[in-house]
């Protein structure tokens, strides 16, 4: 998937894991986003978090 960041270059971004999950039980996949706002060219996390994701992807 290619990402799109604040210097307007695209970059490769891979979300695969390194490996699956072992064992019994249920497996969980999830898809986190958090946003970040720069400035003074540091990054600081939003206080409040009311624009971050978390997203289940499948449950196994």
């Amino acid at each position: 998937m290619e990402v799109p960041f604040l210097d307007m270059q695209t970059y490769q971004v891979s979300v695969a894991p390194q490996q699956l999950a072992t064992g019994n039980g249920l497996s969980f996949f999830l898809f986190f986003v958090s946003f970040y706002q720069e400035m003074n060219g540091r990054q600081y996390s939003l206080r409040n978090g009311m624009f971050n994701v978390l997203h289940i992807v499948d449950v196994v």
